[in-house]
């Protein structure tokens, strides 16, 4: 069974968007590794940065995951719709 053009549209849009929200990740990344002051790496921790700079409370998952789940809600919304 083939998969529809309009979902195969929808993941190459969703492939596009999540490598556009990682650029902006990482560019906001070396923006606040830039403008930190040598602390101490208690203090670091405390503020919630790594000893090298990077946000540690930031919960990053994998591209594949993230596709898959915004495609599972596509199809939910999708095969929710009512047939009028």
């Amino acid at each position: 069974m083939s998969q529809s053009l309009y979902l195969k549209v929808a993941v190459l849009l969703i492939r596009a968007d999540l490598r556009l929200e990682e650029r902006r990740w990482q560019s906001q990344i070396r923006k606040q590794a830039y403008h930190l002051p040598l602390m101490s790496v208690y203090m670091l921790r405390d503020i919630g940065f790594t000893p090298s700079s990077h946000i540690a409370t930031m919960n990053t998952l994998a591209d594949t995951v993230k596709v898959q789940r915004r495609l599972y809600h596509i199809r939910r919304m999708l095969s929710s719709r009512i047939t009028t």
